[in-house]
């Protein structure tokens, strides 16, 4: 790549190598939206390449969102035909747009050509805002029934089951697919087809959908993913799928079924349940086996369902709130040569899953850096012994240490494994520990000055300023980044902090020390 620039006094315009504008943006946070926007308005070359990275995932902005992000809704309906217009009776100054002299004449740039990543919930979001904040006209009750035949999902279904089931549904009730929650059907169909019709492929696919503070924002219909996920232009658009989320309260099973047959080079996957507070989900194993049989390139999946999997080329695996009740493919004899990451999320094990989970360590525990417990050790006997013994190259550790047997697991794993570099012992509540742990930091602290750690968050543990102090006299040598709770005044901590640093030659980057009551929240970081 080079940038090319004429001498100064020849008479030939300047000439910029536009790869290197693409290079220069690549340093952009990708959220940034008011850095991209006002790069948009400088030319007509920084225009198109800052309208490429606006397009990238307009409904995924997450980074300074402005407020009016609603109305990018018109500007993809402005790509609607005349028949489509009629059938959701859009008046022709809703959907005008800057470049349009004709309010129904589409963008001359095709914006929806650059869209690479979808996120359904933040889609239907936007769609609900832009009608509420419309003067939409009234539909009659049957309206969106009538006219099943302009669309591929079949409205009709409401007229001739009242008791049809949808995703939203409670032990309690079943919530009725209102006409104006039909009304954001259509619109999200229509969009969705302007979108596979027009895009170069979707790289990333977000179907989370949750409701919250017991409101629902919109209603969904069982089968509704599936019937959109048949239109002529979702292979082409989807088969080039990278990365897949599937969670939340609605079924899957259909939306499962459709991405299985399309979408095979998937690297990241996660598929989860409803909640267990709800009507019970349809869980696909059949469909998801199948979706995972297909992928070439799977590097790591999340789950929440008992389901098999045959996939061995898996770097991660992640369990998100598991009732491991009875054994399960997952955990039994499978051996996974690339499996790096393992992640388990308040999980639930009983009768033979235990014995499966330490079968599975002394399978796979060999090939594991990175290992997360994120729940109460007690409910898995022994496990911390067979982290020590099986996982000998290990590097990030995070584990509850929050009782005596625990500790001297620990110890056993910090005296065994050379490679480990990230120890977390447990996340505390309301930033307060849980653990008493003086009695046990002097043996801790010979044991760490052996390791090589350098990042440690012990926030879970509490100690008192003097063994804090302890602790970076003796380890603080080689730490990069630390977190913990002291008891103690904060200006002693603070001076503590000092003076070990310059005890050991090290250069503060940045420190923190929050008061939270008695206890201090510490935050440590050393160039």
């Amino acid at each position: 790549m080079r940038c090319t620039l004429q001498e100064k006094n020849s008479a030939t315009p300047i000439r910029w190598d536009t790869t290197c504008d693409a290079q220069i943006l690549s340093y952009v946070d990708e959220d940034d939206i008011k850095t991209f926007h006002s790069l948009s308005l400088v030319n007509r070359t920084w225009c198109q390449l800052a309208i490429r990275h606006l397009w990238k995932k307009p409904f995924s902005i997450k980074k300074g969102s402005p407020k009016n992000l609603y109305k990018i809704i018109p500007i993809i309906l402005s790509y609607l035909d005349e028949q489509q217009t009629s059938v959701l009776k859009i008046q022709k100054t809703k959907v005008r747009t800057r470049s349009s002299k004709n309010y129904m004449t589409p963008p001359s740039i095709n914006y929806p050509s650059y869209i690479r990543q979808l996120d359904f919930n933040k889609l239907f979001s936007l769609i609900t805002e832009w009608i509420n904040k419309s003067h939409r006209p009234k539909f009659k009750k049957n309206y969106f029934i009538k006219n099943s035949d302009k669309f591929t999902f079949d409205f009709s279904i409401f007229e001739e089951d009242e008791e049809y089931e949808l995703n939203f549904s409670y032990d309690r009730f079943i919530e009725r697919c209102c006409l104006k929650d039909q009304e954001k059907l259509a619109f999200f169909e229509y969009i969705f087809k302007i979108i596979i019709a027009k895009s170069k492929g979707i790289e990333k696919l977000f179907v989370e959908i949750y409701h919250e503070d017991n409101e629902i924002p919109y209603t969904i219909p069982k089968d509704f993913f599936g019937y959109i996920f048949r239109l002529k232009d979702v292979a082409r658009c989807f088969s080039g799928l990278s990365e897949f989320t599937c969670e939340g309260n609605f079924h899957k099973a259909s939306l499962i079924n459709e991405i299985k047959k399309y979408s095979h080079e998937i690297k990241k996957l996660n598929i989860c349940p409803w909640d267990r507070n709800y009507v019970n989900d349809l869980k696909p194993k059949k469909d998801l086996k199948e979706l995972l049989k297909v992928q070439k390139n799977l590097k790591s999946f999340s789950f929440s369902v008992d389901s098999d999997i045959e996939n061995n080329i898996i770097e991660k695996l992640s369990f998100d709130r598991v009732y491991f009740d009875e054994p399960i493919n997952a955990l039994g004899k499978i051996i996974y040569p690339e499996l790096e990451e393992l992640i388990f999320f308040n999980c639930v094990f009983l009768n033979q899953s235990i014995d499966m989970l330490k079968e599975f360590f002394k399978k796979n525990g060999n090939n594991l850096k990175i290992v997360q417990l994120n729940q109460n050790n007690s409910d898995i006997p022994g496990i911390l012994d067979y982290i020590s013994k099986y996982c000998f190259n290990l590097n990030d550790l995070c584990v509850n240490i929050d009782n005596q047997s625990d500790v001297d697991s620990l110890f056993k794993i910090l005296q065994s494994k050379n490679n480990l570099r990230l120890l977390n012992v447990g996340y505390c509540n309301n930033d307060k520990p849980k653990f008493k742990a003086n009695e046990f930091m002097k043996e801790f602290t010979e044991i760490f000055s052996t390791t090589k750690i350098v990042k440690l968050d012990i926030s879970n543990w509490e100690i008192s300023l003097d063994i804090f102090k302890n602790f970076f006299e003796r380890s603080g040598e080689f730490l990069k980044v630390f977190e913990g709770s002291c008891i103690g005044d904060k200006k002693e901590l603070e001076d503590v902090i000092q003076s070990t640093s310059e005890l050991h030659n090290r250069i503060l980057k940045s420190f923190v020390v929050i008061e939270n009551g008695e206890f201090k929240n510490v935050k440590i970081v050393w160039k």
